[in-house]
Parts: structure tokens; C-alpha cells; sequence
């Protein structure tokens, strides 16, 4: 399983031919204007780490679940210049993989976009002199004050590199969306308020943009922002750029199914950036790091209220492939293609794992459970996937949207035996531990293949109610498992 080719053929039962997609379309919902789905490439992550083949496969099925758009981010972390940059180095590398993700997407014909975090350059543009302050809400070490004039010279030649690259290729590049923070910020005095160094600096990386992409729409993302920080965006912009920003994709803190209303630029179109990579903010259960997960419930009433405030553009936030199932969950009920994400959860199966009507609607019932993990009752879900996998056809070794989620009810049996046996550090329950890191290990790096566990991906960004308790068991661990930002 080490070496995996992602390239699993389309298995198409003949059930999938009764109950697939297309048969499901009964009273349909108003269909989202924009379904756009951002999957980065970094930190380790599958998008990072999959060849071509890989890839293909995973994001191959995005047009058909209702998906419209395809977005990257080139995160320059860990990256020198790319034009200074050695032959093959890393950020050479990194860049040829977006660039043949875009490749791959429009062949799927998919619609490409490009996400920016303006002030974020490369490890060795970063002077001592250009380095931005920090302050709240500013992180990362790759950061630089556009206030001063060479720094932002360098900002702007650096994405001058990037589209011309893209429309060498044949990239037909129709958005750019910019981040203000995470990462991105400066908090020196020239800077303040940086929301509006922010804007300025966006204006003048669209009109680079717009030299390569004629018909270039830009787009502005809401995370972390304040209210008062709408309100100055939306003031500039209509004195000094009216018309410039097509739509702003609105924030949805962790907990929370909406944005909050707040002031637009005039003409800007309402939408919101949806995180498709937890369950539920009340769960450990982030970004992959027990297995995959799904928010079929969360996910449903999000968008609801979305079309309820009349903000129907959305950027789906993936950090991987084990959001798989919230990929079509989120693309089918934006689509309007279905009005149930139990449905979603059925045919899912029928497709990918060939199983026939009456064992789809089984495993939909049970991959819908885990939008609440630690509630699950590992004992009767490990009893009902036993039957299910006697009935499921398609277990080749090769198929990961089928044994991501063996193993990860693997992993949860052994969490609730660590939760189950007291607080006491006993030997037993170390071990306990030890079987848990195991298994976590084998979803990672056999299901997955993916790298080093960093940032969003490392276990003390999302932890196990026992964790704490366990690493001040074990300061070698602790120690281990440092914040990974320290250097």
C-alpha cells in the first residue's frame, strides 16, 4: 500500500444505474451560482504529495457531484525564489504540480481559480529590513511590510512570474481570490490599518493579473475579518475602485452555519467560504487527523442558510482527500442535483464501493454516524461494518475511499478502549496509546501516503480528549511534538 496508484477504475454497478445521480433531482433546490472547490497544495498534504495519476483520480469525480470551479494556492512556505530558484528544487517542483493541477481540472472542465495571500513570498526574498511586524491575527514568518517600496516591488513581480507562467501553459485563469490573514498581515505603523494596505495591494496585483487574463474577475475571502474591516474595504473600494470586486466569499467561524451580515463593496455579490474538513466544531476531528470525515448534517444547514441570506457563491475549503464524501455531499445539494445528503451518502457507496441498492443504503447509514465520532458506539458500528464489507465487492487495496474508512473505525475502537480504561497511566493504557499512534500512522501514510505531519496536520493541533494528559505523561513526547512553527 506504500506506493499507491490512486488511478482506481470507475467501477459503475448496474445499481449505480438505478440509483445514481441523475435519478435524485425531485423538488430541487435553487441551485448555487458558484461552486468553487480550493484544494492547497502543502504542508504535506495529498494535493502536495499525489502524482499525476493520483490526483486525477481523486478530483475526477468533482464536475459530475456538481462542482463548477477548481482553486490552488502556491504556498511559497519552505520555497525559495522560483527565479533564482536550482533545477527540480523544491518550490520549482511544488509550482509544476499546481500548474498540472490546473492542467487536469480544466480537462475535467472544471473552471480555474487562483488563491492569494498577498504579502506571503518566498524564504529568501525575506529580509531582515522588508520583514512585516507582527501583531493579532498576523501569522507566518514569510511575511513583508508592502509599505515599503522595494518589498512590494518584489510582491508584485512575484505574482507577475506566477501568470505568466499559467497563461504559458494554457491556464485560462477566470478568478483570483485574496486572503487578507492566515497567512498574511503586517502590523507596523505605515501598514495601519492593514486592511486597507490589504486592499490597495490587491488592486494592484489584479491589474498584473488582468495583463495576462483580459476578463479576469477578482474576489475577495472574509477569513478572520471583523465587521469594522468590511466597512473600510467597502469604502475604499467604492471611492477609489468601484466594480473591482466581483464577489466576497464571507467567513463561517468553527461552530457557526453562516457569515454574518455585513457591508459589501456596491455590486459585490454575496457569498461565503464553506470548511468541508470537520465534522463538527464540538469534535476533535480536523482536517484528517483521526481518518476521514463527514458533516453531512452541518453541511446541509449551512447552505440553507446561505440561500436563505441569498448567498449563493461558495468556495469549498479542502485540505485533502479524506473529505472525500463532504466533496460530494457539498457539491451535490449546492447543485441542487440532490435534496438529501443521506442520499449523497448512498449513491457514494453504490459507486465507489459496488455494492447493490439495499447495501448502499446500509453503508449510508453507516458513514453518516461519523459527523459524531466520539459518540459512535464502536462496538455495534465495528459489528455493522463486518456484514457491510462481506456484501462490498470492490475491496481492492487501491480503493482509499473504501479503507479510509475500515481504518479509521479501526482507530476510534482503540480510542474508546484508552477512554474507557480510567485515568491512571498504567502500562495497559500506554500501549493503548501506542496502538492509537499506529493506526493513525497506517491511515496516513498506507491509505493516504501523505508527508510529515505539520502545522494544521500535527496531533497538537487537534487532539484526543486524553492527549494533554498523555504528553505531560511523556515529556520525550512533548518535546517531540512541538508547536512546528518553532525553528
Amino acid at each position: 500500500m506504500k506506493n499507491l496508484s490512486f488511478a482506481v477504475s470507475w467501477f459503475i454497478p448496474s445499481v449505480w444505474c438505478v440509483v445514481g445521480f441523475s435519478s435524485l433531482f425531485a423538488q430541487e433546490p435553487k441551485a448555487f451560482e458558484h461552486i468553487d472547490m480550493y484544494c492547497p497544495s502543502h504542508f504535506g498534504n495529498t494535493y502536495e504529495v499525489f502524482y499525476e495519476n493520483e490526483m486525477r483520480d481523486a478530483i475526477s469525480p468533482l464536475k459530475e457531484y456538481g462542482c463548477q470551479w477548481y482553486s490552488e494556492w502556491f504556498d511559497m512556505e519552505c520555497c525559495a525564489d522560483l527565479a533564482t530558484n536550482k533545477l527540480n528544487a523544491f518550490s520549482t517542483v511544488l509550482w509544476q504540480n499546481v500548474r498540472m493541477h490546473y492542467r487536469l481540472a480544466q480537462e475535467m472542465g472544471l473552471k480555474t481559480g487562483l488563491i492569494i495571500t498577498p504579502n506571503w513570498t518566498y524564504y529568501d526574498q525575506c529580509r531582515t529590513e522588508w520583514k512585516a511586524a507582527a501583531g493579532e491575527r498576523i501569522i507566518g514568518k514569510q511575511l513583508i511590510c508592502p509599505s515599503i517600496p522595494q518589498a512590494r516591488q518584489t510582491l508584485l513581480n512575484n505574482y507577475d512570474r506566477l501568470f505568466s507562467d499559467l497563461a504559458r501553459d494554457g491556464t485560462t485563469l477566470g478568478t483570483i481570490s485574496f486572503f487578507a490573514y492566515d497567512w498574511g498581515g503586517c502590523a507596523c505603523e505605515k501598514c495601519q490599518p492593514w486592511i486597507r494596505t490589504f486592499i490597495i495591494l490587491v488592486r494592484d496585483i489584479y491589474e498584473v493579473g488582468k495583463k495576462y487574463f483580459p476578463d479576469l474577475k477578482c474576489n475577495l475571502v472574509g477569513w478572520w475579518w471583523k465587521p469594522e474591516e468590511h466597512e473600510i474595504v467597502a469604502d475604499w473600494v467604492d471611492e477609489n475602485a468601484p466594480g473591482m470586486i466581483d464577489t466576497c466569499f464571507l467567513h463561517i467561524p468553527y461552530g457557526a452555519t453562516g457569515p454574518a451580515d455585513v457591508r459589501l463593496p456596491k455590486g459585490t455579490k454575496r457569498g461565503a467560504f464553506v470548511h468541508i474538513g470537520y465534522s463538527r466544531s464540538d469534535q476533535p476531528d480536523e482536517y484528517g487527523q483521526f481518518g476521514p470525515v463527514v458533516a453531512g448534517n452541518r453541511i446541509k444547514t449551512t447552505l440553507h442558510n446561505l440561500r436563505e441570506a441569498g448567498a449563493d457563491r461558495i468556495v469549498c475549503y479542502s485540505e485533502g482527500v479524506y473529505d472525500d464524501l463532504n466533496k460530494a455531499i457539498v457539491c451535490g445539494l449546492a447543485s441542487g442535483k440532490y435534496d438529501s445528503y443521506e442520499k449523497i451518502a448512498v449513491d457514494y457507496a453504490a459507486r465507489w464501493f459496488g455494492t447493490d441498492e439495499e447495501t448502499s443504503r446500509q453503508w449510508g447509514e453507516w458513514l453518516v454516524q461519523w459527523e459524531n465520532p466520539l459518540d459512535v458506539d464502536t462496538s455495534a458500528s465495528g459489528a455493522v461494518l463486518a456484514q457491510l464489507m462481506e456484501k462490498t465487492p470492490n475491496q481492492s487495496r487501491d480503493n482509499w475511499r473504501l479503507w479510509q474508512w475500515v481504518e479509521r473505525q479501526k482507530l476510534y475502537e482503540i480510542n474508546r478502549e484508552i477512554l474507557s480504561s480510567g485515568d491512571d497511566w498504567t502500562e495497559e493504557r500506554l500501549a493503548l496509546v501506542d496502538r492509537f499512534w499506529a493506526q493513525r500512522e497506517k491511515i496516513h501514510r498506507k491509505i493516504w501516503g501523505i508527508g510529515v505531519p505539520v502545522y494544521i496536520f500535527h496531533p497538537e493541533f487537534c487532539k484526543m480528549p486524553w492527549y494533554d494528559s498523555w504528553a505531560a505523561r511523556r515529556p520525550e513526547e512533548k518535546s517531540r511534538v512541538r508547536e512546528p512553527d518553532e525553528r
